[in-house]
């Protein structure tokens, strides 16, 4: 028979894999809605400003793949904290740099759109 500590750790160890399939299958519905609505929507105001005019797909990608590294950098972070090694600092600061590059890129990118009239309500 199972101790009571031993079931009490497989329920919430079997509670936290629900919440995070449920969390995953929640976010990946939100962005195949998103996708959808922008399948849908390509091309449907071919005339004046748009996003995909004034983007820059180039440093559009330069700041995803800075965003896509963080998570790299927080995962070598956690590797080198339980092999007791020195370095956590340097990976999380990285982690860091990247994120403010990333959210650097995004506000450039809104301010654009929005200096060129590219708003929800218009486009």
């Amino acid at each position: 028979m199972e101790s009571p500590g031993n079931f009490l750790d497989n329920l919430l160890r079997k509670r936290a894999l629900l919440a995070t399939l449920l969390f995953l299958g929640s976010e990946a519905i939100f962005f195949a809605c998103l996708i959808a609505a922008y399948v849908y929507y390509t091309g449907s105001s071919p005339d004046g400003p748009n996003a995909h005019k004034v983007l820059d797909p180039a440093k559009t990608g330069i700041y995803t793949a800075c965003l896509l590294s963080s998570s790299f950098t927080v995962y070598m972070a956690e590797g080198t904290q339980r092999k007791g090694k020195r370095g956590v600092g340097l990976w999380l600061g990285l982690t860091m740099l990247l994120g403010a590059v990333f959210l650097y890129g995004e506000m450039q990118e809104y301010r654009k759109l929005l200096h060129e009239n590219v708003t929800v309500s218009r486009d």
